[in-house]
């Protein structure tokens, strides 16, 4: 769950609206420099939100916030996931984030103790360690690990890369959303500095980590390209898209205009741009400019890039997305009239549908911003018949046939019984978020009045009309 998602229930409560690729190698001048003078203008405080909320939507959120039991248990567990980051002093807050260079384990294998147990983590109390089989916390005096691993005989321990990796994980995806959330929805000045020195520190280690988690299978060539920090490859971009959110979030705070204690940079603002945000859409918009195949993985770089390329108003980094062989309208190409999606597996069906939705937001951003000769995806009849009837065309006796590399569906779902979660499967989960989404964004009558059907049908008693 994050705000934009809180939004999307306001916007309907309130009837309130928001406002070429090449198969080759990028030569130099199609990966754009960072500017040596960071632009004045670029995430200036009076600006923001404007990537994946508006002001005005953002206004309307803080209304319901007020009112609504719903919003009020969605903020009040926002502010309890991230309340103590507050009361930490500034130099508290940069210590809980790993040292640039550090290396970095996520999974696959590398994440077992010596008892053979998959690590957990040490918690934000002890957030350096993590904990193995019959409680035993690593490292430890008898397993030392300052950071490359500990070895005993022919095995070597990932310790201290494990522990990283939580960290980063719980900053990007939990706590630093969090804190965005309540500052933007209550105003609450002290989530918005605790998120800034955070970000602060965590662009000094960003771009320092170019592998990637040591874990992930990473080509000898890409050693200095496997990705970011916890995210390899692709999946680098789904971190870009927190930290995108966290950013233009907390702009409006004035936080990021404060002094870094990071780096030699003016600025937190500075810093965060050109370490942060600039490196991780440089580093998508080459993998998007290679492409060669129209998977989600593309789809990713492309937003990737996209995303940032909005955000700072840098053209060069969000046309990949609009236009030409590899584009968003380019991937609706491989979704056919039947609305199947070209990977073939359900599972990966709906983790595009999620994708290609987050990018059509982008789209919706940079035409609110006044962006020229952009066309919107939610226009596409394709994407219409994606997000609407995603389930209803793969449903075959109240199951959806498990096809490539998906697992067992093991939910039945009898016909007239469609009410996510009484019971549910994440296939019609996926279609009747893809219905909130085209009755808020579509602007065709036709599909609205289905939109509306559909949704009026799947919340009445919890039941299908025939």
């Amino acid at each position: 769950m994050r705000l934009k998602d809180l939004i999307l229930v306001t916007v309907l409560a309130t009837g309130c609206t928001a406002s070429a690729a090449s198969s080759v190698a990028p030569g130099k001048d199609a990966i754009p420099e960072c500017p040596k003078v960071i632009p004045s203008d670029w995430l200036a405080p009076g600006k923001h939100p404007f990537v994946f909320c508006s002001q005005a939507e953002l206004k309307t959120a803080k209304d319901v916030v007020a009112t609504n039991a719903y919003a009020k248990e969605y903020i009040n567990g926002q502010r309890a996931l991230c309340e103590r980051f507050v009361t930490m002093t500034d130099d508290a807050l940069r210590a809980l984030v790993p040292a640039p260079k550090c290396k970095i384990v996520y999974g696959l294998g590398m994440n077992l103790c010596p008892g053979g147990n998959r690590l957990t983590w040490g918690g934000w109390n002890d957030p350096f360690t993590v904990i193995g089989k019959d409680g035993i916390r690593y490292p430890n005096a008898d397993f030392t690990d300052t950071g490359d691993g500990c070895t005993k005989g022919s095995k070597t321990y990932y310790f201290t890369a494990r522990a990283n990796g939580f960290i980063f994980e719980n900053l990007e995806e939990r706590i630093l959303p969090a804190l965005a959330d309540v500052y933007a929805l209550t105003g609450d000045q002290r989530y918005a500095h605790a998120a800034a020195v955070l970000l602060d520190a965590i662009a000094a280690t960003y771009p320092t980590n170019r592998r990637g988690p040591l874990d992930y299978p990473t080509s000898d060539a890409d050693f200095d390209r496997g990705g970011r920090l916890q995210r390899p490859y692709y999946q680098t971009a789904r971190g870009l898209y927190n930290y995108v959110n966290t950013i233009d979030l907390l702009a409006a705070s004035g936080e990021f205009e404060k002094p870094s204690e990071s780096s030699k940079e003016k600025s937190i603002k500075d810093h965060i741009i050109r370490n942060l945000l600039w490196d991780g859409g440089i580093y998508c918009l080459d993998y998007a400019l290679r492409g060669e195949q129209l998977h989600n993985g593309h789809a990713d770089y492309l937003r990737g890039a996209g995303m940032v390329g909005i955000m700072l108003g840098e053209r060069k980094l969000a046309d990949p997305m609009f236009a030409g062989p590899l584009s968003m309208s380019a991937m609706l190409d491989g979704v056919d009239r039947n609305g199947f999606y070209a990977e073939v597996s359900p599972g990966y069906m709906i983790h595009t549908a999620a994708l290609y939705v987050s990018i059509a937001e982008l789209v919706e951003a940079a035409r609110n911003q006044g962006w020229k000769d952009v066309q919107g995806v939610y226009e596409n009849p394709v994407m219409d018949m994606f997000l609407l009837e995603l389930y209803d065309r793969r449903e075959v006796g109240g199951h959806v046939p498990a096809i490539g590399d998906d697992g067992p569906d093991r939910v039945y779902i009898a016909p007239t019984q469609r009410l996510p979660g009484k019971p549910a499967n994440r296939y019609i989960t996926s279609q009747i978020e893809g219905a909130w989404t085209l009755l808020v964004r579509s602007k065709d009558p036709v599909i609205k009045t289905r939109v509306a059907e559909l949704l009026r049908n799947t919340y009445a008693s919890g039941t299908i009309v025939p």
